[in-house]
């Protein structure tokens, strides 16, 4: 799966640190491994979450 140019992977079954929000759970992989800017990591995370709900 292909996501703005970057490739994603779908899990089959969710790995979520069940003490961390929702947020919390999709940015811990950007800033983790991929070393990227809290703040910008942040900022389209909540984009994403606003097409969800």
């Amino acid at each position: 799966m292909t996501y703005g140019g970057s490739v994603g992977l779908v899990f089959q079954n969710f790995n979520l640190f069940p003490h961390f929000s929702v947020l919390k759970n999709i940015m811990d992989a950007p800033i983790r491994v991929q070393k990227r800017n809290r703040a910008e990591v942040k900022q389209e995370a909540e984009e994403l979450l606003e097409k969800w709900v």
